[in-house]
């Protein structure tokens, strides 16, 4: 059985989280196509031909068991950030964050997740935070392991078709054909499983905060 969280206002000098409203859906529906510069990450364009689908995923996603907000930079939308999948019994979550193609590289990421995992850990009950990243994605990996996220494991998952990616047959793909694999005539792509917990996180922000 699925419920609504309230997601907690956050401030981290200019940038802020607030809770992810339809307005932010359609502002996140507006960005500039991963595809169209980087076909790897496809995925996270959201491909809709009107306000009532926009509308229908607003509302979709809503009524799942997650915390979500809006990354919001001077009143624009940066990005987006999930913590979904909560367990109470377990006390866990998932992690998914995204940013607009033009906002990446400009150092949001740490600071955002960094606000986060101080109120994941401190300000909630909750005890570990997980997340799965593609293994080609090491821009994301880069940014988990700065914040303190650990690998786990490694599992291959189905290759979404999006990005019109064919590393067997396209020789400008060639370089990534170690993270895919052909199974039971299917295209996967190679996922890291990665985890921190509360006193992994203790640990990791006490011996940062030391570093100076």
């Amino acid at each position: 059985m699925t419920h609504r969280v309230k997601s907690p206002t956050l401030t981290m000098g200019e940038l802020q989280l607030i809770p992810f409203t339809l307005h932010h859906a359609q502002q996140r529906a507006s960005w500039e196509k991963y595809g169209a510069r980087e076909p790897l990450l496809a995925h996270i364009d959201l491909n809709f031909q009107s306000f009532t689908e926009i509308e229908s995923w607003f509302d979709h996603k809503s009524t799942e068991n997650m915390f979500w907000w809006a990354i919001i930079h001077q009143e624009r939308l940066v990005g987006e950030v999930v913590i979904r999948a909560l367990n109470d019994r377990e006390m866990t979550g998932r992690l998914g964050i995204h940013f607009s193609p033009e906002e990446r590289s400009k150092g949001y990421g740490s600071l955002v997740l960094s606000k986060l995992l101080a109120w994941f850990f401190t300000d909630s009950e909750y005890q570990v935070l997980q997340l799965d990243v593609a293994a080609l994605n090491t821009w994301a990996i880069n940014l988990y392991e700065k914040v303190g996220f650990r690998y786990q494991y490694c599992f291959w998952s189905g290759h979404d078709p999006r990005g019109g990616i064919e590393p067997f047959t396209d020789q400008s793909f060639s370089h990534l054909k170690n993270y895919f694999r052909r199974h039971q005539g299917k295209s996967e792509v190679l996922f890291l499983e990665m985890s921190i917990d509360k006193q992994q996180y203790l640990k990791y922000h006490r011996h940062m905060s030391e570093q100076g």
